[in-house]
């Protein structure tokens, strides 16, 4: 994974700087926070699952931005920390009501965005997002037990998981000067993994993204 990473930042450097040179191209770091939330639809014994509370992450990288027949496209390359909460509601009161479980994950997002300016500083724009998850782990922390002994469940666990995910994002941005200014809804169209903490799950992560880029050239 980090061989993969590597080359793909000298790749992502190596063209942004080739390409620059012929005048349609902008290139520059890009970071920002977001705050997420793990949307899930699942149920376990007496246990139904629900959207936690949000969490806020950070995420940093770099981004191109190529201009196109009056519009525009612009590929990013970052990593993402984040995470979220499941809260594992009890429907027959039977461990005190409700068990969150937290859900933290690193991955590396490449969004394509496909974008129009209005009025040389507006922006809109709406693509594709793709996404490695290289770690993610859940806990329960303190109450894990009281929640596998009420679902009669031998697992639970922290654990951690990989692999590829497909969403997309859509926003608005601002360009002030050399600072590129962006908030995005980002959302998933598949799962994060069949399993989340040992459990079988459907959870899909969304979150609102904002982001500050400086064009060096």
């Amino acid at each position: 994974m980090k061989k993969l990473l590597t080359i793909g930042i000298f790749f992502f450097l190596s063209t942004g700087l080739v390409m620059a040179q012929s005048g349609f191209l902008n290139f520059g770091p890009r970071l920002g926070v977001q705050s997420s939330t793990m949307r899930v639809d699942q149920s376990i014994a007496n246990y139904d699952a629900e959207t936690g509370e949000s969490e806020l992450g950070f995420h940093a990288g770099f981004y191109a931005r190529i201009q196109l027949a009056g519009f525009y496209i612009q590929p990013e390359l970052l990593y993402v920390a984040g995470g979220g909460t499941i809260r594992w509601v009890d429907q027959d009161n039977l461990a005190g009501g409700s068990i969150d479980q937290d859900i933290n994950f690193n991955r590396v997002d490449i969004p394509v965005m496909v974008g129009k300016r209005f009025l040389r500083v507006l922006r809109v724009n709406a693509g594709p997002n793709f996404s490695y998850y290289f770690n993610q782990e859940a806990a329960f922390g303190a109450r894990r037990q009281e929640f596998l002994d009420a679902t009669n469940t031998a697992s639970g666990d922290d654990r951690e998981g990989s692999g590829f995910t497909l969403g997309y994002q859509a926003g608005v941005g601002i360009d002030l000067g050399k600072f590129a200014l962006d908030a995005k809804y980002e959302g998933s169209l598949n799962r994060i993994g069949s399993t989340v903490g040992g459990f079988q799950t459907d959870a899909r992560n969304t979150q609102w993204v904002f982001s500050i880029g400086y064009t060096l050239f």
